[in-house]
């Protein structure tokens, strides 16, 4: 079957499964079975897919009906610009991660001499890597994860993008047993309560393949941002900060947090570009 005639009729039926995205999903999956690009799906609609191409489509789609996210499907998720490697093991990377990667980048950049980072919770490594990559002056880059299968994932990644040599993992839970310090920390840690987590999963059935311990942050949400508050301060560098992307009403109270275990500190919350409370941003004074 041709890839205009399979287009159509998976869009049909995505649509009808209630998938948010049919017409992005299907192009993805048709580009991923024949090992193409979207550039050629658009000038080769005649082109007829072999038997072993049709038949790995076809299981893309009956797998995306049951709404398993679109990056577990094809095992890998674009972010920031780069590839990664994903699979259940691992949060799927979101585009509203990208602000803490771009503020984090836009500090380093006015902080030249800011040459140690360590990312809490790495996942699939996505935050340490596109760091590393675009500020490739930076001499460490720190990151730690307690699932030790996500660890596997993290360092296919770090391999993947040539950066072994540069990004050290280690399995620990937030800053536990680290002794050194750093002139910034980033995390991205599970932060939405345990009402949020349940609400989210019955609106977004694609949440429910992801790992409930990468999104889920205790009853109120915020039970490893304070863990990690009550750490940070020691790991520090003097004038070190603290980047850490937060749920989208949690501005105010990360700020009496930060405020209990960092006493002297500035601390600033940006929004993201629907205006919800989305980076953290902690530096001691």
């Amino acid at each position: 079957m041709t890839i205009r005639f399979l287009f159509k009729k998976s869009v049909i039926s995505l649509r009808h499964y209630g998938i948010p995205s049919p017409e992005l999903d299907a192009e993805i999956f048709l580009a991923a079975a024949i090992q193409k690009d979207k550039v050629f799906l658009l000038t080769h609609p005649e082109y007829n897919l072999s038997k072993k191409e049709e038949a790995l489509f076809r299981i893309f789609l009956e797998k995306r009906r049951a709404r398993m996210p679109v990056a577990y499907i094809i095992g890998k998720k674009e972010f920031f610009k780069l590839s990664f490697f994903v699979n259940s093991s691992v949060l799927v990377p979101r585009a509203e991660t990208e602000h803490l990667v771009e503020s984090v980048l836009e500090w380093l950049g006015a902080h030249p001499k800011a040459l140690h980072i360590a990312e809490i919770g790495t996942g699939s490594g996505c935050i340490a890597v596109s760091i590393a990559k675009h500020a490739q002056y930076i001499k460490t880059l720190f990151a730690t994860e307690l699932s030790s299968r996500a660890l596997v994932v993290a360092k296919k990644n770090i391999a993947h993008h040539a950066l072994s040599k540069k990004i050290t993992l280690k399995k620990t839970p937030l800053l536990n047993g680290i002794r050194k310090k750093f002139d910034c920390i980033v995390a991205n840690l599970p932060y939405l309560s345990s009402q949020e987590y349940v609400d989210a999963v019955k609106n977004y059935p694609e949440i429910a393949y992801e790992p409930k311990m990468a999104h889920e942050g205790g009853s109120d949400g915020m039970k490893y941002i304070n863990n990690l508050l009550s750490q940070v301060k020691k790991h520090l560098s003097p004038h070190g900060v603290l980047f850490l992307e937060i749920g989208a009403l949690q501005g105010n109270s990360i700020k009496k947090l930060a405020t209990t275990h960092i006493k002297h500190s500035n601390i600033d919350i940006k929004t993201d570009y629907c205006g919800f409370d989305r980076i953290a941003i902690i530096q001691l004074l």
